[in-house]
């Protein structure tokens, strides 16, 4: 299978484990590595996990299934965000960063669902079924609605 057929659902799962982990360790001992990481696990996670199981029921209703180029750059910030709201979220010194990457994440998930649909709905009205997964960015740039 292609990366891009699995990322969103990889990163679906690891988000799991994260929310997973953290209401583990914040139910046993109530030691977590911030407040940050206890906002991710509860509140920022669960909703991406929302935002990626739709962004993946879209891409897998489109024929041809595969994002374009564009797709794979929003795509590939979005899970760049995802790792750095982790990482940042690790210490108390740099937990005020994954406060400020919270906005970013929110916009360039529902960009990212936006032109997933956007680019779906075009297709699907163009009556484009036959085309391959390479030809998705030739289509649009050809100037096809």
């Amino acid at each position: 299978m292609k990366f891009w057929y699995w990322i969103l659902p990889v990163t679906g799962v690891a988000l799991i484990v994260l929310i997973v982990y953290t209401l583990i360790a914040f139910a046993g001992d109530g030691r977590i590595f911030s407040f940050a990481f206890l906002a991710n696990g509860v509140l920022v996670f669960p909703a991406m996990i929302i935002s990626l199981a739709i962004d993946q029921f879209i891409l897998m209703r489109r024929r041809p299934i595969g994002p374009t180029r564009t797709e794979r750059v929003l795509i590939a910030v979005l899970v760049a965000i995802l790792v750095a709201l982790v990482t940042t979220s690790l210490s108390e010194d740099t937990s005020f960063l994954t406060v400020f990457g919270w906005p970013v994440l929110l916009v360039v998930a529902i960009a990212t669902t936006a032109v997933l649909g956007v680019t779906s709905a075009r297709l699907a009205r163009a009556g484009e079924s036959s085309a391959e997964d390479g030809d998705l960015d030739d289509l649009f740039a050809g100037g096809e609605n």
